[in-house]
């Protein structure tokens, strides 16, 4: 369609008016604020913890996520500034079209972080605070963007007026909306309760908010305030795909289009009827005009300029209509000569590139059609000449061959690789056994394995490139790749994992059905999340069959995930928020390992001081039982374990680090000295905190070991944070020290901050590791006499190696008698990381009173008749180990003997017939 030329100066008008009204409703709704606004900011940012993600999709849908775990996902002080943060840069994105709104780890959000209302005690405090989350959430329920609350798990209190907020809401079959305000002797304050009677009515809104009541799914559509239900997740992120398909009923389209329909219907909730009518008409219009000066396009939605130029909100428009009536009528007035064209324009100029040709300003949406269209018995005339074409044919491609050897999962070889902890190091060591026990045969080498099982760890980028470049070389060399570990579970949508079988770090317990249909040539994906009634678990059964890379040391995981929201960490996005195992599996499982022959037993987790908090218990209830069931000449090991979780239990710790039978070890990672760099990272405790757990347990244990970790080169660290952390180093000459050049992982929030120059990582990374290696922290150990337990073999294959009370590395002769048993030895040298003992003569070797070890490679965890069949090239599923015990499978060999067999049996059966007749 074109446009008449008197049509430019109104275009021209047009667009000038929208800037400057796109200008005000930008300073309308900006973060300026007055002097008591910024009173309370700088407030609010004395309760850091937890954050608000953004991710934009190339789609034109965001997903905002409220992600403070800790806290069931409660707005902090820094919280409700990063949420404001938000929600200006989505008023400035243009090419969106919708927004989901999610809570982390499964659960919405409860509200207020309970510290930070404390701490804003007085009336005035508490009502600015009010004012700014009600400006927020106002804000965020006008934005031009179609949104949806996507409830899992709880949205109580403050998160229940959330989800007032959003266009829709969604809910999972588990989850729970309740205003719970009334049982802490409060009201909505954050304009919860005047949207909930615009959603439901004044007396359902009465009821939710004078009883507190629970809103299920079924309530919820009941009562209006839910508009759709999921069904219960199939795994992690699955609810948010559901979503983002629903959603996108809404969302297709441009994003103009989409952007002008919300604010349409924001108008028609929010203005007087005739000024939302004349917001609509102004709206249609502009929109109109645009698609004209487009061209004749099919969706009519091609423009040249910013969509923010024309694509309005309500306050606007409001503007535009008071400022453009006059311009309208006055150029409609003005151009009352008719020319040729037969309409009241002004004739085209000759230094216009425009035909003269031109469409008056249409009263009604009927006016679209021109007089010089055909009429409809010109149409039908017209279509009588129209000679079909005969459609092409898709010739049929040729019927594939049946080979006469088909793939039988089971009989292959596979090769495995596990990167990263010792968390991932035990999740290989079962998806092994569990392969081996249904046929799979496990091999060292690469290049004679037919599948490739690459169990991938997503801490640093080196060790993601490795997994890439891993799957690239298997690719080349055509072999079958299934992926696991933690970075497929966080970015399964990867480009270089298309195509791909993916384990879960949570099903691992599924590899064999995996692993199968890979062999076949097919891709499966197991994400999902371990779940009894509705809550999370800590994942496999700790029973599965397992080949133990060291079959001396058994790995137990304690739980998965972590309560932190570290903006570094990108594990959290693979392992998820804290689910622990019961005391009583991990007492059987350690009593299971005792009686396979191993001797030193490694806790390990994400975080094993902030183990049973999810299910009423704690770390030291768990170490006391297990210390019961320790034989003597065996030893304990503890993992990880951050600083504020640990402070909880000293006393009790120490205590448990003081026993015979466990290392005198704990690894307590600082990361920085430096506060005001903690906070940046968001690890929620203090320098201070640190050295407590260090000062106390070194001296309630003597000798004790700390390990502890340090990135260098975090975002926003100066040269001041970085001479704290140097000083910290210099102070404890922490014996273990593991130093890490900060990397961004992609997706954290520390990705955007501003990075510290690539040479100053280096240099300081540089400085720290010259500081370790100036001094040797078991010099003064020489001459010693010390017990260690032997397990390992050295690098270079010269040594045994051994571990003292303290976990210290020992080196001892290679004698086949010392392995697995505890023995005496003087020590005559000290190195950086180890030392080296002689055995003391005619000293008591300590056997541990458990059973032989297994061999290296043997199956763990299986009965015996099973591993003997597995040993056969037996292969069956694993659902059922009892039906695998007595089920049996004919090879080679045993078909020869049986033919033997019935052939001898024929042969008696002769001789006995010819007896008798």
């Amino acid at each position: 369609m074109a446009l008449c030329t008197a049509c430019h100066p109104l275009l021209h008008n047009t667009r000038n008016a929208l800037r400057r009204c796109f200008k005000q409703s930008k300073a309308f709704y900006s973060n300026a604020s007055s002097p008591k606004e910024e009173e309370i900011r700088q407030k609010l940012r004395l309760f850091p913890g937890g954050s608000i993600d953004l991710q934009k999709q190339e789609s034109g849908i965001a997903v905002m996520t409220v992600n403070n775990p800790a806290r069931m996902n409660a707005f902090s002080g820094s919280m409700m500034l990063e949420l404001e943060e938000r929600v200006s840069e989505l008023e400035t994105w243009t090419e969106g079209k919708g927004l989901i709104v999610q809570g982390a780890a499964g659960t919405f959000c409860s509200g207020s972080d309970l510290n930070a209302v404390r701490a804003i005690s007085n009336p005035q405090d508490g009502m600015k605070m009010c004012m700014f989350m009600q400006k927020t959430l106002t804000r965020l329920l006008r934005l031009p963007l179609i949104s949806v609350a996507l409830v899992e798990g709880k949205a109580l209190g403050g998160g229940a007026e959330l989800t007032t907020a959003c266009d829709f809401r969604l809910m999972t079959s588990d989850a729970v909306i309740q205003f719970v305000h009334k049982h802490m002797g409060l009201v909505p304050g954050w304009g919860g309760a005047a949207r909930l009677v615009r959603i439901v009515g004044s007396q359902n809104a009465l009821k939710l908010l004078g009883g507190a009541k629970k809103v299920d799914p079924h309530l919820g559509r009941q009562i209006g305030l839910v508009d759709e239900v999921l069904g219960s997740p199939l795994g992690e992120g699955s609810s948010l795909v559901d979503t983002e398909q629903w959603l996108s009923q809404f969302t297709k389209g441009s994003a103009p289009v989409i952007r002008a329909v919300k604010e349409v219907v924001v108008s028609g909730r929010e203005l007087s009827l005739e000024e939302a009518l004349r917001t609509e008409k102004d709206i249609f219009g502009t929109r109109f005009v645009l698609s004209a000066h487009a061209g004749p396009t099919r969706d009519r939605t091609v423009s040249q300029e910013p969509a923010a130029s024309f694509t309005l909100n309500w306050f606007t428009t409001k503007c535009l209509v008071r400022e453009q009536t006059h311009v309208w009528s006055k150029l409609v007035l003005r151009n009352t000569k008719r020319t040729d064209c037969g309409h009241n324009c002004v004739p085209a100029r000759a230094d216009i590139s425009m035909p003269s040709d031109c469409q008056p300003f249409v009263d009604d949406i009927e006016d679209i059609v021109s007089s010089h269209d055909p009429i409809s018995v010109q149409r039908q005339f017209s279509r009588q000449s129209i000679v079909p074409r005969a459609r092409k044919r898709k010739e049929q491609p040729p019927a594939e061959e049946l080979q006469a050897d088909s793939v039988i999962p089971g009989t292959q070889k596979v090769w495995m690789r596990t990167w990263g902890c010792s968390h991932n190091s035990s999740d290989g060591e079962y998806m092994a056994g569990q392969l081996a026990a249904s046929g799979y045969k496990m091999t060292d080498n690469p290049s004679d394995a037919d599948v490739w099982l690459l169990n991938s760890c997503t801490v640093k980028n080196p060790a993601e490139d490795h997994f890439r470049n891993s799957i690239k070389k298997a690719q080349e060399q055509n072999k079958k790749v299934v992926v696991a570990g933690c970075v497929p579970q966080a970015q399964p949508r990867m480009e270089y994992l298309k195509g791909l079988s993916i384990i879960g770090v949570q099903q691992i317990d599924r590899v064999v059905e995996v692993v199968d249909e890979a062999v076949k040539g097919h891709s499966v994906r197991l994400l999902g999340q371990k779940k009894d009634n509705g809550k999370r678990l800590g994942g496999a059964r700790l029973d599965l069959p397992k080949i133990r890379k060291n079959p001396l040391i058994e790995i137990i995981s304690i739980n998965t995930g972590c309560l932190n929201a570290c903006t570094y960490c990108k594990t959290k996005h693979a392992r998820g928020d804290l689910a622990s195992y019961p005391i009583e599996e991990l007492v059987e499982r350690a009593r299971q390992s005792f009686q396979e022959g191993v001797c030193e037993i490694w806790l390990t987790s994400e975080d094993t001081g902030a183990y049973g908090r999810d299910i009423g218990t704690d770390l030291p209830s768990l170490l006391w039982e297990l210390v019961k069931e320790i034989p003597e000449g065996c030893m304990l090991r503890l993992g990880m374990t951050n600083p504020p979780y640990i402070l909880e239990h000293l006393e009790e710790m120490a205590k448990i680090l003081n026993h015979p039978r466990v290392y005198a070890f704990l690894h307590v990672p600082v990361q920085s000295a430096s506060d005001s760099v903690l906070m940046d990272m968001k690890r929620e405790y203090c320098c201070n905190d640190f050295k407590c757990v260090v000062d106390f347990l070194k001296n309630k244990v003597p000798g004790i070991t700390i390990a502890t970790d340090i990135i260098c080169g975090f975002p926003g660290e100066t040269d001041k944070d970085f001479q704290e952390t140097m000083e910290l180093v210099r102070k404890y000459r922490f014996p273990s020290l593991f130093i890490n050049q900060f990397y961004p992982r992609p997706g954290t929030p520390a990705a955007k901050m501003e990075q510290v120059p690539a040479q100053v990582k280096k240099q300081r990374t540089k400085e720290l590791s010259a500081l370790f290696h100036s001094y040797n922290p078991y010099d003064h150990k020489v001459g010693q006499r010390q017990h260690v337990l032997v397990t390992e073999e050295s690098f270079d294959a010269q040594y045994y190696v051994a571990h003292n009370k303290f976990y210290e590395q020992v080196l001892v002769p290679k004698n086949p008698e010392f392995k697995g048993k505890m023995i005496e030895v003087d020590i005559y040298e000290a190195g950086k990381h180890f030392m080296r003992g002689h055995p003391v003569e005619d000293a008591r070797v300590i056997t541990p009173s458990i059973s032989q070890p297994l061999l290296k490679g043997e199956v763990s965890g299986i009965p015996q008749k099973l591993k003997e069949s597995c040993q056969n090239g037996f292969h069956a599923p694993l659902a059922s180990t009892a039906l695998i015990g007595q089920s049996w499978r004919l090879d080679g060999e045993g078909l020869k003997l049986l033919s033997v067999g019935l052939a001898l049996l024929a042969i008696v059966v002769f001789f006995v017939f010819e007896k008798l007749y």
